[in-house]
């Protein structure tokens, strides 16, 4: 990993438990941007690094942006989920060049 790799930063989320699955919201490598959610759930530190031939599948999804591939955004813990922060889908804005749709291992480090 480089400094300049979407896979080097910490990033911080929201931890949810729903019975046996736990979910991670809002992640972020700035800290801050969780605080203007105003939730109470504890913030955890996070390793967000693309899913590899091998890995575990993986619900995540997040988008490396042309203009800033140092880091992941709009991750989500679903297609779905994730799909929806596109008017006509991502597929659409990978045409046009403006990133790419990215499956994500998401592994809680600490707080």
């Amino acid at each position: 990993m480089t400094a300049m790799s979407p896979d080097a930063p910490v990033y911080y989320a929201h931890k949810r438990i729903y019975g046996e699955r736990t979910i991670y919201d809002h992640a972020s490598p700035d800290r801050g941007w969780l605080d203007l959610f105003g939730i109470d759930d504890p913030v955890v530190a996070l390793r967000v690094r693309e899913r590899h031939d091998g890995d575990p599948v993986s619900d995540y999804w997040g988008w490396l942006d042309a203009e800033k591939p140092h880091r992941y955004i709009l991750v989500w813990p679903s297609r779905i989920q994730f799909n929806c922060c596109f008017t006509y889908g991502p597929a659409v804005e990978e045409q046009r060049g403006r990133g790419r749709s990215v499956n994500l291992i998401v592994e809680e480090i600490g707080a």
